[in-house]
């Protein structure tokens, strides 16, 4: 039985051209030149696309191939493709835009990776198929990849559909065919898998599905929907074939093509596959290595399959050099022809050829060459004069319908994307859209898009022509990958939506929700809604998966939902040993191997770990494993980069380093990776003895003194994560704690505690069996609230439950909004902007007008300061104290500013790190401030918007009390007193009052002293008669008050017997407390001592 197609249109009828010369993945893309007529009436050309319709038929687009646009105004889909600053894909998102009123509708996310499929529209273009593709990027670090998902697009408004999808098998494609008989879409989807590999569909109700004879790589729709071609793999890896099967209910099956392949089985592939215009020719592109050429050579070649005939070519035909990208490699051409686009392997050169076939056979109609290439080739073809744009690098070329060439256009920055519509060409240039005119090469209009680089331009076939492109406006689409494990089900919670999100509007706009997800609110925080699972419903419910697809409300997010198996949550130890420094295996059992008892205690019940050792070079995966353990300083050394250490912590790896030091390689390089958590070896000095432990963490508490042999120096440049400490400064430790990205490091000065004399004491295998199982409950549960890979505990640090400025909010995955994923900007996910990372509190990090996510060049120039965190981010209004600024490229000419304010002083401590004194708040200023490096060397500063708070000022609370009183004599008497400070965290170091007494007339001597606080120096202090009985102090201590002890000393003598009154009062008033840099501090009420002498009167002093 034999498949008929559609008959060829000849180039001699009359037709309306839909040609679609570009292509974002031409595997997919195909093009028809049709002609149409309904009745009298021919069909606007804004509704003709791949496919003719006699009564109603489905229209399926290739979105890798161009549309005719018949006006100027029609609306256009737009593809761009977001990346990281480490050139990491972030997405790739569909826009509609209308070019000429500048105005374009906000990103839709189809893929949060490269996209490799295509886009298929119904008969009346509401709605478009596709895949989805949620890979392993979008998801925490240690969960798998998800598989490619089917997918509906809603064009008018542009929003994504996903009903609940349980991705057991690799969905190949999904489109819409269509059935004659019943005059329906119907959508279809092939799926790849272990158990049988088909073609499924719906009819009615009833689901169909087509068994296929091999594995599927492509599926291409008929141009009217009623078949479908699919390219299959033999099992062995070394046959191609093509399956031809009829839609709809009569599910005929045509014959198997074969096709040839030049080089089976040596690294061949099926590269690329294109229908041609007419829908008569399938190209398909292989490469491979050729046999007996020099240095590998890799060539590609074309094969091409007549679908009326259902016979393929007789010979293939060889292209020069590697095809490129497959969303780039084949573009359909005039009527049969198609252009294959390749590259050397360098990139030096490329090609660009146009195959057709031509009495049975495939010939070259044209083939160019080009040098000096560095980006991909574009191509598009004009509908009207078959004319042919070529995009190479920053120019095009322009060649007429016979390849000649005509004329040559220049822009500033490379082509990424070409449409050529009637007498325009519409360019795609990094993230900026233009239309330019073909004659002259001026640009007519321009738009920037937010979402990354433009990759392909086309019609927007869901908006009529003069339809405003913003009436489509749509929010964003999220993808979020959530991983439960089954351990702790019922415990675990992540976010999924901002606060004041409405429960039951979710659940309401939720259908699919499994019995098994709950949802919940977090008063008092801003976790907004979180999921959990429900381990009783989880259990009982028959249709439960452990991995699902779903979207949840309105909320324009696809949520992977997985729950990790508890077999797959076992720890693993990979013991990493030196044999310079450990000759014999970690699991032997001689009595020479320091290690025995350790690791026959790690591999019996009941921790029952799996250890594994490794002694030199190796390709082992050691993201299989939960714990590192390096037992010298130089166990890594040859083994594993330094990077690759660093890689593995980000990803929550967990290491524990004993820095013993018998054999420190000559280059003293071993340890280095340590500089990035902030710790540095001491290779010079040798440390044996006892030390005192000084932490609260878990594993230390019990033990107050740990001992080492032969150790090594740990020096810090932070000591708040020291456990035990070397000398009294605090910066020279025994052993360290520190976290990097989702993992963490102890560092022992050597590997003393872990050796088989330290363990023969219960109490240290007691410790030391402590630190294993904070390793595997770290390994296990790293709370990850919103899924971006950043620890919650990194991105709310100051564990209030809060988002605070200077924060990444814990329950965003992106929270600066730029399409980038918060754990991408912080690639290795420590809370700090380091070097060629982009800030995830800035949606421009650069700002240079561009959003990270669409800017070629993301971060600021070379050598340019670089403002990334600040630690604390806030302060009380008089400022003077130190906060520590994080940041690159900083100098002593760095200059920090407060808002309008610049810092009094700063101190550096490297070009990633300083110290600046907070200047006090400006009347002026507000409570949130701006903070600003400035370099007088470069140009460009870098800003912290609103990322530091100035609180309410301290109150500072000024004491007086007597110290002594005595009577001198009848009615006179000497008092003491002192006046000090309370033991406040504020630094003064200037305070200026008055001292007050009442009744003035009462004295008769009045003196002041400097007290301890002021180093008993009369020099620092300065005194003011006023009047009598009033005297003004200033006190000038540039080392700061000694909080808690004597400001200074009142010594006062006093006659009451003239006096009608009793009573005395001493009063401080007035008072006025500077911090070092002329910040002023709250004082409270005056503070006032009170004495009354007629109890201390043998006879009454005054009569009536």
């Amino acid at each position: 039985m034999k498949v008929t197609w559609p008959p060829r249109y000849s180039r001699s009828s009359p037709i309306v051209r839909n040609d679609f010369p570009n292509s974002l993945h031409s595997i997919f893309s195909y093009a028809f030149r049709i002609s149409w007529r309904y009745g009298d009436q021919r069909k606007p050309d804004h509704a003709m696309f791949h496919s003719i319709r006699t009564g109603s038929t489905l229209c399926a687009l290739a979105l890798c191939s161009g549309i005719h646009v018949t006006a100027a105004a029609d609306p256009l889909l737009v593809i761009t493709k977001g990346i990281s600053a480490q050139r990491t894909p972030t997405g790739t998102y569909v826009h509609g835009v209308d070019i000429d009123i500048g105005q374009a509708t906000q990103g839709v996310l189809i893929s949060d990776q490269e996209w490799n499929s295509f886009l298929s529209f119904n008969h009346d273009f509401s709605q478009a198929a596709t895949i989805g593709i949620m890979q392993r990027a979008s998801a925490a670090p240690d969960t798998d990849p998800g598989n490619p998902y089917p997918l509906i697009l809603d064009l008018a408004p542009l929003q994504a559909n996903t009903p609940l999808y349980s991705p057991d098998e690799d969905v190949i494609a999904n489109f819409w065919g269509r059935d004659p008989e019943l005059n329906q879409d119907l959508l279809c989807t092939v799926y790849q898998s272990s158990g049988q590999n088909r073609l499924t569909y719906d009819v009615n109700g009833k689901i169909i599905s087509v068994p296929l004879s091999g594995i599927p790589l492509f599926a291409l729709p008929a141009k009217d929907g009623t078949s479908a071609a699919i390219i299959l793999r033999a099992l062995d890896q070394a046959h191609y074939t093509v399956q031809l099967c009829e839609l709809g209910g009569r599910r005929r099956i045509g014959k198997a093509i074969p096709l040839t392949v030049e080089h089976p089985g040596f690294g061949t592939r099926a590269h690329a596959a294109l229908i041609s215009n007419t829908g008569r020719y399938l190209y398909v592109a292989f490469s491979g290595y050729v046999l007996g050429e020099p240095d590998g050579k890799r060539n590609s070649w074309i094969q091409a399959i007549d679908l009326i005939d259902s016979t393929p070519m007789p010979e293939p035909i060889t292209i020069e050099g590697t095809l490129v990208g497959s969303n780039t490699a084949l573009v359909a051409g005039a009527d049969d022809s198609c252009w294959v686009l390749s590259h050397t392997t360098g990139r030096s050169h490329a090609f660009a050829a146009n195959i057709e076939v031509d009495d049975n056979a495939l010939r070259s109609a044209a083939a160019f060459t080009y040098s000096g290439v560095n980006s991909p080739l574009q191509v598009s073809v004009n509908p009207d004069t078959l004319h042919t744009a070529i995009g190479i690098g920053q120019k095009i070329e322009l060649y007429d319908e016979n390849h000649a060439p005509y004329k040559t256009l220049s822009f500033e920055d490379t082509v990424t994307a070409l449409y050529w519509t009637d007498d325009r060409l519409i360019l795609g240039i990094a993230n900026k859209l233009q239309s330019v005119s073909s004659d002259t090469g001026s640009t007519e209009n321009t738009i920037s898009l937010p979402t990354g680089i433009i990759t392909h331009i086309q019609r927007h076939p869901g908006v009529k022509q003069g339809q405003h492109i913003v009436n489509t406006m749509s929010a964003p689409r999220q993808m979020r990958s959530i991983v439960f494990s089954e351990d702790r089900i019922g415990i675990e919670r992540f976010a999924i939506g901002i606060p004041d999100t409405q429960i039951d509007a979710l659940r309401a706009d939720t259908p699919y929700l499994p019995t098994w997800l709950r949802l919940r609110t977090s008063p008092g925080t801003d976790a907004g809604i979180t999921i959990s699972v429900n381990p009783e419903n989880f259990m009982q419910d028959s249709n439960s998966k452990h991995t699902i697809m779903l979207q949840i409300g309105t909320s324009n997010t696809l949520f992977q939902i997985k729950i990790n198996p508890v077999d797959t949550l076992c720890s693993s130890i990979l013991w990493v040993r030196n044999p310079e420094d450990h000759p014999l295996s970690v699991l032997s059992e001689n009595p020479l191997n320091p290690f025995a008892r350790i690791a026959a205690h790690l591999l019996a019940h009941p921790l029952s770990y799996t250890v594994q050792e490794i002694a030199g070079p190796t390709d082992i995966d050691i993201d299989r494993f939960t714990t590192l353990v390096l037992p010298s300083a130089s166990a890594e050394y040859g083994i594993f980069t330094n990077q690759t250490l660093l890689d593995y912590l980000s990803r929550g790896g967990t290491i524990l380093y004993l820095a013993h030091t018998p054999s420190f390689p000559d280059n003293n390089s071993s340890g280095r990776w340590l500089e990035a958590l902030g710790m540095q070896l001491d290779a010079n000095s040798e440390l044996n003895g006892q030390y005192i432990t000084d932490t609260k963490e878990g594993f230390m508490r019990h033990r107050k003194i740990v001992q080492f042999r032969s150790g090594t120096v740990i020096k810090a440049a932070d000591t708040n994560g020291n456990l035990a400490f070397e000398s009294t400064n605090g910066l020279s430790a025994v052993a360290a704690t520190r976290s990097y990205g989702l993992g963490s490091v102890i560092a022992f000065a050597s590997s003393t505690p872990f050796e088989n004399e330290a363990l023969t004491d219960p109490r240290n295998l007691r410790f030391v069996e402590s630190i294993f199982r904070h390793f595997a409950d770290t390994s296990a549960h790293r709370p990850d609230l919103d899924g971006d890979g950043i620890p919650d505990n990194i991105e709310d640090e100051n564990r209030n439950q809060k988002y605070d400025p200077g924060e990444t909010h814990f329950a965003l995955a992106d929270t600066d909004g730029d399409g980038i994923l918060d754990g991408f900007e912080d690639h290795n996910q420590n809370g700090i902007v380091d070097d060629i990372e982009t800030n995830p509190l800035l949606s421009d990090t650069d700002d240079d007008g561009i959003a990270d996510a669409a800017d070629k060049h993301p971060l600021p120039p070379s050598g340019t300061p670089y403002l990334a965190a600040i630690d604390p981010a806030f302060m009380p209004a008089e400022g003077s104290r130190n906060i520590l600024i994080h940041g690159r490229n900083l100098t002593p000419n760095s200059q920090i500013w407060f808002g309008d304010q610049i810092s009094p002083d700063i101190r550096l401590l490297s070009r990633r790190q300083l110290y600046a004194v907070v200047p006090p708040k400006a009347a002026s200023s507000s409570d949130r401030i701006s903070i600003e490096v400035r370099d007088s060397d470069f140009d460009v500063p870098s800003t912290l918007d609103e990322a530091f708070t100035y609180r309410p000022r301290t109150n500072v609370k000024m004491t007086l009390k007597a110290i002594n009183q005595v009577r001198v004599q009848y009615g006179v008497y000497q008092l003491f007193l002192s006046a000090s400070l309370d033991d406040t965290l504020v630094h003064i170091d200037q305070a200026s009052v008055i001292v007050e007494v009442t009744p003035p007339e009462a004295i008769e001597y009045l003196g002041i002293v400097p007290g301890e606080a002021v180093s008993n120096s009369r020099q620092k202090m300065r005194l003011l008669v006023l009047e009598k009985g009033r005297i003004r102090v200033t006190l000038d201590e540039p080392n700061h008050f000694k909080r808690g002890s004597p400001l200074f000393q009142i010594q006062c003598r006093v006659n009451m017997l003239t006096k009608p009154s009793t009573q005395f009062h001493l009063y401080i008033v007035d008072k006025q407390l500077r911090t070092p840099y002329q910040g002023s501090v709250d004082s409270l009420d005056p503070t006032e001592i009170h004495y009354d002498f007629k109890s201390n009167a043998q006879i009454p002093m005054f009569t009536e």
